[in-house]
């Protein structure tokens, strides 16, 4: 089997570190990962070989998130082929992405296995027309401003939203909800529990500690 292609686009001037860390845990259903960990071989053969690209318009050198941290851009728009995942995270709220990147995201999803907005990522894919019709969050203090950047999308107040491959999440840390969400959903469960109870990644549910629980 093809290794999965995971790639992580990176827009702006100011991308949360913490935004872009989700990704670990999916890096951590991978075979390569799993076996330096030394666990039972069945569980090994439940992950993932997994190929990770970090994408963006300049194409190469390095793109610095908060904190200083600088990531190896691996490809550019143009030469990262098709993905099966593609995640987001937030670049400064006021950001506008450029036609490349909506173009870039709005020709990925089709041949996508999911799209992930992370915190003020979604407002990317909200600029890029691809929430139109789609059930979706994002950071509440925001809400305001991403209901008029996509006023036909469907939005709600939660830690996350899935509304077919189209993940969106809340504000910074509510990415690993989401990405915790979709791993439960999408892998071998008794993988996916060792991983997330490895990484302490609980199980906050959707709705905020203000919001009524049912």
């Amino acid at each position: 089997m093809a290794p999965l292609r995971i790639g992580t686009l990176l827009v702006g001037s100011a991308v949360q570190f913490l935004d872009t860390a989700v990704i670990d845990i999916l890096a951590m259903h991978d075979k390569d990962y799993l076996t330096s960990i030394h666990i039972p071989e069945a569980l090994i053969a439940q992950g993932y070989d997994m190929e990770f690209l970090y994408i963006a318009e300049q194409g190469s050198g390095l793109f610095t998130l908060t904190g200083g941290l600088s990531v190896n851009i691996t490809h550019g728009l143009q030469n990262a082929g098709q993905l099966d995942y593609l995640l987001v995270p937030g670049p400064e709220p006021r950001y506008q992405a450029t036609a490349a990147e909506k173009a870039f995201i709005k020709e990925q999803l089709p041949g996508l296995k999911a799209l992930f907005g992370i915190c003020t990522g979604t407002f990317v894919l909200a600029q890029a027309g691809v929430l139109d019709g789609v059930i979706a969050t994002g950071p509440r203090g925001f809400l305001p401003m991403l209901k008029e950047t996509a006023p036909k999308a469907k939005w709600t107040e939660k830690r996350w939203e899935e509304d077919g491959k189209i993940w969106t999440s809340g504000g910074v840390t509510n990415g690993n909800d989401a990405i915790s969400a979709f791993v439960r959903k999408t892998y071998a469960p008794e993988l996916v529990n060792l991983v997330l109870s490895g990484a302490d990644v609980g199980e906050r549910g959707q709705l905020y500690p203000d919001q009524a629980q049912d």
